[in-house]
């Protein structure tokens, strides 16, 4: 969620939630109905946290709400996420970010395999699948029968000796972290000097983001249809080993 994002969401709930508990919702009275200051917000590290939030509920005799029971509302949870953001407390934030890592094939690849768009790991290893529980390159090390490769150019061999040719549907786009539910403003990648090169026979993609992008932005201009696979990111963990290797196996007959 961006900034701008978040903060429209607080100012929405400060709106519309009311706190409920037995004893105080039907004496509540918003502060903003009395014309008054909803929020009086301290420092955290100066003052003990029963009394960070103080909504001016308390003043109301005949409200009966106790600091303990309003830490725990979504209003209190907001302000103090508020609190946390003055303090310095990151959060995610979208940026828009350049594809930085070259494609790999040469003129015997057979299958092009695509991804959405690099990880935060893939683009700190300049190398792609870079994150370490990225199922990915063991997979490919299982199905090739070869030893998992540990730095690029063993990976580049892999893909290389068995004519596979990897590259990622998106040049550009603003993404939060690798978040690709973030992932919007895209530029596709021009992936012709790939086609054009290699005698690609089929193309699959790594998870349905980067199915549904290619459809979007790719196909048009390739005609051609791809396979979607089953994401080998961490975060598809209801998806095993065992259970990615029984999709997977599709690619096996362009491997040969």
């Amino acid at each position: 969620m961006s900034i701008l994002s978040f903060w429209i969401l607080s100012a929405i709930l400060l709106l519309f939630t009311v706190p409920v508990t037995s004893n105080a919702s039907r004496h509540f009275k918003s502060p903003l109905a009395m014309g008054e200051m909803p929020f009086k917000i301290k420092r955290a590290s100066s003052v003990p946290i029963s009394v960070v939030i103080d909504t001016g509920v308390n003043s109301n005799p005949d409200c009966t709400f106790s600091h303990s029971h309003l830490l725990f509302t979504p209003v209190s949870l907001i302000l103090l996420l508020n609190i946390f953001m003055k303090e310095g407390i990151p959060m995610a934030q979208s940026s828009h970010v350049l594809h930085e890592i070259h494609p790999v094939f040469n003129t015997d690849s057979r299958i092009l395999i695509l991804g959405s768009f690099p990880s935060v790991k893939s683009r700190e290893s300049q190398f792609f699948y870079g994150h370490p529980r990225n199922r990915f390159w063991d997979l490919l090390a299982t199905l090739t029968g070869e030893p998992l490769p540990a730095g690029i150019e063993e990976k580049k061999s892999l893909l290389l000796a068995h004519h596979i040719a990897v590259w990622d549907v998106i040049a550009s786009c603003d993404i939060e972290g690798s978040s690709d539910s973030s992932i919007h403003n895209v530029v596709p990648n021009d992936l012709s000097e790939i086609l054009q090169t290699a005698s690609i026979r089929q193309i699959f993609t790594n998870g349905g983001t980067a199915y549904r992008l290619y459809k979007k932005y790719c196909f048009p201009q390739t005609q051609q249809k791809a396979i979607c696979l089953p994401s080998t990111s961490p975060a598809n963990a209801a998806w095993s080993k065992k259970r990615l290797l029984t999709k997977w196996n599709q690619i096996c007959p362009y491997l040969e």
